[in-house]
């Protein structure tokens, strides 16, 4: 499990387009033997395929989480309009009625 390869540096031989891809798994690093066994096999002409995958896989994850976090916000943020509006409304009827009290006496 010790000498087990890093997926990083396998993707390193990918050339420039996949240094995105190994800074983005470099804080991960797998030391799953199978995982590493089967990159081994399927050798650097794979990843050289299927970097633009690996690449768009990361910036897709980037995308979600900034998505759900503007999504969280935005949630917050109509929510707090909604009581900011909400409470004038209620509280207008009785508003409304005491004026009407006061101009008739």
């Amino acid at each position: 499990m010790e000498n087990a390869p890093k997926i990083c540096v396998l993707i390193r031989r990918t050339g420039n387009s996949g240094n995105a891809v190994m800074t983005g798994l470099k804080k991960k690093v797998f030391k799953m033997g199978k995982l590493a066994q089967i990159f081994k096999l399927l050798n650097f002409a794979f990843l050289i395929r299927y970097r633009v995958f690996f690449i768009k896989l990361i910036f897709q994850t980037l995308f979600f989480r900034l998505l759900f976090t503007v999504r969280f916000i935005l949630s917050n943020t109509v929510l707090l309009i909604l009581t900011l509006v909400m409470i004038p409304v209620a509280l207008l009827p009785e508003a409304m009625f005491d004026f009407v009290q006061f101009t008739l006496s």
